[in-house]
């Protein structure tokens, strides 16, 4: 039962490690490539919501004044 025990904690041996290392590198570089896109789509949404915000803030402090120069006029 000790024996199955300490096989299970023991590091699987380097030469697999060597073989699933080279079967996954290429992968690796399209998942990079991937996420730096989707990180470069997700600064240029916060930018545009972010203008999209300060248009629409603009739009309505612009239209309380308006509201308020016609009520005090």
């Amino acid at each position: 039962m000790r024996a199955q025990r300490r096989d299970r904690r023991r590091p699987p041996p380097r030469g697999a490690e060597r073989l699933v290392l080279a079967a996954v590198a290429p992968y690796r570089d399209v998942l990079a490539r991937q996420v730096t896109r989707e990180e470069a789509q997700r600064r240029a949404l916060t930018a545009f919501l972010d203008d999209r915000d300060a248009v629409r803030q603009r739009f309505a402090d612009r239209d309380a004044n308006s509201r308020e120069a016609k009520c005090c006029a």
